[in-house]
């Protein structure tokens, strides 16, 4: 009967060590995912850190895109002003006198340059619309990507803190098992 006893408590010991090997293995591919999970949420974290500083680069491009345009909208009303009143003193220089043609002509010239000037910052506000509708795409963009990382990342964590979970349910059966082994060897002890 000692005997029988012996040879389940080796079988039983055999068994545990089998366990402790297994979850000893299971706990060191925890670990590393566990490693893995970590550094990769390290990473998305630098991405989204460098996303957010884009972000913040293409707000001020637009913002200054907006003072630009604002600007170039002040200058453009102040040409139309310009040529509204140049146009009016151009009549007015049509209906004068023969000496004053010369100076007529000067006029037409200057209101040519003017028209120039004002399609040439048509041209430049159409480009700024543009650029601007181009910038708000890559905002909605970066924003969406932004998003897709955080959520990336709190998948990572929440992965990372399952796998902490189970190793640490991993470390106390193991604890268990000890337990339990030392207390078959009491036995063993006490029935030797």
């Amino acid at each position: 009967m000692l005997r029988s006893a012996g040879q389940k408590v080796e079988a039983m010991e055999a068994e545990l060590e089998s366990v402790k090997a297994s979850l000893d293995a299971t706990s060191a591919s925890l670990d590393a995912e566990v490693t893995a999970s970590k550094l990769a949420i390290a990473e998305k974290t630098s991405e989204l850190t460098d996303l957010a500083a884009k972000l913040e680069e293409v707000d001020k491009k637009l913002k200054e895109t907006d003072e630009e345009r604002a600007k170039l909208e002040d200058e453009l009303e102040a040409y139309h002003l310009d040529k509204a009143g140049l146009e009016q003193k151009l009549q007015a220089a049509e209906t004068a006198q023969t000496e004053q043609q010369k100076y007529s002509m000067t006029l037409q010239e200057y209101n040519s340059k003017l028209q120039k000037e004002v399609q040439g910052m048509n041209e430049q506000l159409d480009e700024l619309r543009r650029d601007k509708a181009k910038l708000v795409e890559d905002k909605a963009s970066l924003t969406g990507r932004v998003q897709a990382l955080g959520d990336a990342l709190e998948a990572l964590q929440a992965s990372s803190t399952k796998n902490e979970e189970a190793r640490k349910d991993a470390v106390e059966e193991l604890a268990s098992l000890r337990g339990e082994l030392a207390s078959l060897s009491a036995e063993r002890c006490v029935v030797l």
